[in-house]
């Protein structure tokens, strides 16, 4: 199984290094990245500490 997901992401990365385009992801997981993203913002200002940092962050990754 691990052989398999290598063997894909060698390919993934031959493409892109021979100019091709990667797939978009889905719009479930950029959304996601966009709130991890405002959460990491939000705490780099220090407008949250670590503690509400990865309450939020938790909040936010669920595996279904």
């Amino acid at each position: 199984m691990l052989q398999k997901e290598q063997a894909t992401n060698e390919a993934k990365i031959i493409k892109i290094n021979a100019g091709g385009v990667m797939q978009p992801k889905k719009r479930k997981y950029r959304e996601l990245d966009s709130r991890l993203q405002r959460l990491k913002d939000s705490l780099r200002r220090c407008e949250m500490d670590v503690v509400a940092y990865a309450d939020a962050a938790s909040h936010l990754i669920h595996f279904e």
